[in-house]
């Protein structure tokens, strides 16, 4: 009795084993310190409450919304009443992650931002694009690492890079500035290392 236990697998043969659990006070209340320092920019704003939490990741999933009805646009959607980021906004899942403070929806807004940028770059002809275009879509794809890990990030890229393979885009290969934004991107993602 009262004896502590580090081992990884507690021996039980020897006889009857019992646990005595002691209440600890809650993370939330050591976290309240901490709001001078916060980095949840609605924690600051609104303070630390479901409010703080809340309004920031329903402001991402309409800013993911939105980004989606753009990006539909670029890719020549040309349905007028049928818009891909009113059905994101709708959707179930963006209502389980973007309007209950989920962090997934800060992901799903530094990917819509990325693709959003990377098509814009492609938007234009071969020889009168800009690059800022492209340089930002990595920035915002590096960036996404720092969410919740550098995984999403690579996933981006690959996602991205399948489709400048399968919509033709060759020529973008040989360009040394496509691999310039790529390390912009991988320098970026690797603050989350830091």
């Amino acid at each position: 009795r009262g004896q502590r236990l580090d081992a990884a697998k507690i021996d039980s043969a020897g006889g009857a084993l019992t646990i005595h659990l002691e209440p600890v006070p809650k993370v939330i209340g050591e976290l309240r310190s901490l709001f001078p320092r916060a980095t949840l920019v609605g924690w600051k704003v609104l303070g630390f409450n479901l409010w703080g939490a809340l309004v920031p990741s329903a402001v991402c999933a309409l800013l993911s919304a939105w980004l989606i009805g753009e990006i539909a646009r670029l890719l020549h959607e040309r349905r007028i009443f049928v818009n891909a980021g009113l059905w994101f906004a709708a959707a179930l899942g963006t209502a389980t992650y973007g309007f209950t403070a989920q962090m997934e929806i800060y992901t799903v807004l530094f990917y819509c931002a990325a693709w959003w940028a990377g098509l814009r770059y492609l938007q234009a002809p071969i020889g009168s694009r800009q690059w800022r275009w492209l340089y930002l879509a990595f920035a915002i794809a590096g960036l996404s690492a720092l969410v919740k890990s550098p995984l999403y990030s690579v996933f981006w890229v690959a996602g991205y890079v399948s489709f400048l393979v399968i919509s033709g885009e060759w020529e973008l290969f040989r360009e040394r500035r496509l691999y310039q934004a790529w390390l912009l991107g991988i320098a970026l993602g690797s603050l989350w290392y830091v």
